[in-house]
């Protein structure tokens, strides 16, 4: 028999629940973070105005002994990353997991990630099942061994500059004081803080990788990233967070402007970007580019 996890003895997980309109999909999430085999965590609540019946859904959970704060915004703040900072600024744990309202878990995904974190680990996820409002897989991410550890820099380069290897906050952990030094920017945005945190977070120490689907990511017709792809948000706000890596000498000249052809050709191949939103956003990468480029 395995023995039984004394949670005074090990590191405390502050487990940030941020919601905006998603009563429909809270219980299923609440309850597998509740439902997780790691005993050391705490929970906090946080709705951002909603317009459903979302706090009816949270009051239930008030009382619960693992949750420690329920916070209800009179106001919209506007950005689902001042929510998560918000949270964090609450939390007491030595890590942190952004559980997102509309996804849910396995009940050993924090077992699993805290079992891969070293001392030098400042970021761990796992692999995403990416489904729809009626259940179906989408897609899946993969990663080809079944654990892995990368130094973060490398992971930058890598997984980073030309995409987003974690796809959502959900499957993913990180140590609070990493965050505590990685600065206020990824506030300012709406729809790529997350890929701004992640770069921030790996530059201090290593990336800790399970090749386990363990989370499960719902896109549906409330989801936040399907209407923000349609309006170019990703394009225009890469754009931006690109400006501030160069400025932080995060990026040299070369690899900056090969990470804007990239993110340019994929908005030239982009299906879902409405109409009267690309001519505006190719002045933008011609500006960035610095060139006529290819247009149609």
């Amino acid at each position: 028999l395995g023995r039984k996890m004394d949670p005074s003895k090990m590191n405390l997980v502050s487990v940030v629940i941020p919601n905006y309109n998603h009563a429909g999909y809270l219980d299923q999430r609440i309850q597998s973070v509740l439902n997780q085999t790691y005993p050391a965590i705490e929970v906090i609540l946080l709705d951002d105005c909603s317009a459903d019946n979302s706090r009816e859904v949270m009051e239930k959970y008030r009382h619960h002994s693992r949750v420690t704060h329920l916070v209800f915004n009179e106001t919209n703040s506007g950005s689902p990353f001042k929510q998560w900072d918000k949270g964090i600024r609450l939390a007491k744990g030595d890590w942190i997991w952004i559980a997102e309202s509309d996804d849910w878990c396995e009940p050993d995904f924090l077992t699993t990630l805290l079992g891969l974190a070293q001392p030098h680990t400042v970021l761990a996820f796992c692999q995403s099942r990416i489904i729809n409002q009626e259940g179906k897989t989408l897609r899946e991410t993969h990663w080809p061994k079944e654990t892995d550890a990368w130094e973060g820099q490398a992971f930058i380069r890598k997984h980073l500059f030309y995409g987003n290897a974690i796809v959502n906050a959900s499957m993913c952990v990180f140590r609070k004081k990493a965050f505590e030094q990685a600065g206020p920017e990824f506030r300012q945005f709406q729809f790529s803080g997350d890929w701004l945190l992640w770069i921030s977070l790996a530059r201090q120490g290593e990336v800790a990788i399970s090749s386990r689907i363990m989370n499960y990511f719902r896109k549906h017709d409330k989801d936040v990233s399907g209407k923000a792809y349609r309006e170019g948000l990703a394009y225009t706000e890469f754009i931006k967070i690109l400006d501030l890596l160069k400025q932080q000498q995060i990026v040299d000249k070369t690899t900056a402007s090969r990470m804007a052809m990239h993110q340019y050709y994929l908005f030239l191949n982009d299906p879902y970007l409405v109409s009267d939103k690309r001519k505006p956003i190719y002045l933008l990468f011609q500006k960035l580019l610095g060139k006529k480029i290819y247009y149609y």
